[in-house]
């Protein structure tokens, strides 16, 4: 399970330049615009160059899910931001950045 970014009406993707201007104006959301995941098979990292891509390191909760180090990856998918492996939908710091770009967190799953 994973949460997910979007536009509160729905009909609306959420600009990118949108998601750079808030994730750049707050402090613990780290855009590196390189999508990291880990290959299940060898544990070997792969990195694609993704625009709007990075990391979160919530300030409010100690995160122990993958990769391990404290960080929520994130990358813009389809009309919204998906942060993987994380499900908290109510998660306070989250809303707070969805309230930003007039957004809302919603579960989501990948590949289904």
């Amino acid at each position: 399970m994973h949460v997910q970014l979007i536009k509160k009406s729905e009909k609306e993707a959420i600009a990118l330049d949108d998601w750079l201007r808030v994730a750049n104006s707050t402090e613990n959301l780290h855009i590196t615009n390189r999508f990291k995941q880990q290959n299940p098979f060898n544990q070997e990292f792969l990195y694609m160059d993704l625009p709007g891509a990075g990391y979160w390191v919530p300030r409010n909760i100690k995160y122990d899910g993958w990769p391990h180090d404290g960080s929520i990856i994130f990358w813009p998918r389809g009309d919204g931001i998906t942060f993987i492996q994380f499900s908290d939908t109510q998660n306070h710091e989250l809303n707070e950045i969805a309230e930003k770009i007039r957004c809302k967190v919603v579960a989501c799953t990948i590949g289904k």
